[in-house]
């Protein structure tokens, strides 16, 4: 890519949809949750794709971008009908608010069942054990009542989830055509662990399914478990990384850029994670990396030009991750023939 030229849109309204089964009623019934998983598994693989969210075994926090009419006739209609088929005894225990909102801020903290304080960040330094799996919808679709029951079985062993609702342009770009794994342009859902067991239950399942014959199993970046095990493959696909490890080669020839889980990280690694060999020598992992005193320091103009092209790989990089989630629009140009 050249050039990328980004548009931003007019606010539409948002409508959220925060539903919760009480912890008290959630322990003393399994009616509910468990219809709720069959109600949500089969509806999410026809769910109009301005749906976005969170959800759980016995929660959902999903918002829909665009008018509250759609809202309605895309999903909300179907939920109330759940809802009011269930047993009169739990019917009214489920908390459940829909309401429009001008913003994602405002709607992500809309009332009782709403979610955190948005101004609210982790501390700095705060850990937390999270894993995570991306699913495809061909793969829901081919083991739809396996999975109902898969997850079934483990919302009920207590073990803590949250999920991922990937809509927005996510599978309108070619699986291989943008930074990250080929398989997020596949995702239905990623399936989140907040423990180490949780993660590995995923993992070991999702495995012994041959999921990655249905463009599933990768962890999705933002919540892979920091010691995830082969990450280059995992979190970046092998032909995939070759390919960025050789971008990179071109863009940051002194492999100034560094980070834990990045294209051509060159920091302290296991042996059991050099899964995919190095473009070159200087990019292999190291126990301890050492700079080489033969290299002379770079002139500021080299210093400017390699971090201005970091710059740009990353943020674009970012935005596009982000656009597709969201729903923004990407275009893409050869130079001189953008719109004006």
């Amino acid at each position: 890519v050249t050039h990328v030229h980004y548009r931003t849109h007019p606010i539409e309204n948002i409508t959220a949809l925060n539903f919760v089964i009480p912890e008290e009623n959630w322990k003393h019934s399994d009616v509910t949750w468990t219809r709720w998983v069959d109600f949500f598994v089969n509806h999410s693989l026809t769910l109009d794709r301005r749906w976005g969210g969170y959800w759980t075994g016995r929660s959902a926090h999903l918002h829909f971008v665009g008018p509250r009419a759609d809202a309605e006739t895309t999903f909300l209609m179907a939920f109330r009908s759940w809802r009011d088929q269930l047993p009169e005894e739990w019917r009214h225990k489920v908390h459940v608010e829909v309401a429009d909102a001008p913003n994602y801020l405002a709607a992500i903290n809309r009332g009782q069942a709403g979610m955190r304080d948005p101004a609210h960040t982790d501390a700095t330094g705060a850990r937390q054990e999270l894993a995570s799996r991306l699913v495809s919808k061909e793969f829901i679709e081919e083991h739809v009542e396996l999975v109902k029951a898969w997850y079934k079985n483990i919302t009920a062993s207590g073990v803590p989830f949250f999920n991922h609702l990937l809509g927005g342009q996510a599978r309108e770009v070619a699986p291989g055509e943008s930074a990250v794994h080929p398989q997020f342009r596949y995702a239905a859902w990623q399936l989140g662990s907040l423990t180490k067991a949780g993660g590995k239950a995923v993992w070991e399942w999702f495995q012994a399914q041959g999921a990655e014959k249905w463009h599933a199993g990768a962890p999705g970046f933002n919540h892979a478990a920091s010691d995830e095990p082969m990450w280059r493959t995992a979190l970046w696909g092998a032909a995939h990384y070759s390919k960025l490890l050789s971008i990179k080669a071109a863009v940051d020839p002194q492999s100034r850029f560094q980070c834990w889980h990045c294209v051509g990280y060159q920091g302290i690694d296991g042996p059991e994670n050099r899964d995919v060999p190095p473009a070159n020598p200087s990019d292999a992992p190291t126990a301890t990396p050492v700079p080489d005193p033969a290299l002379s320091p770079p002139s500021d103009s080299e210093d400017r030009m390699s971090a201005l092209a970091i710059c740009l790989v990353t943020v674009g990089a970012t935005v596009v991750v982000g656009g597709a989630l969201m729903g923004f629009t990407k275009r893409t140009y050869p130079v001189g023939s953008e719109p004006a």
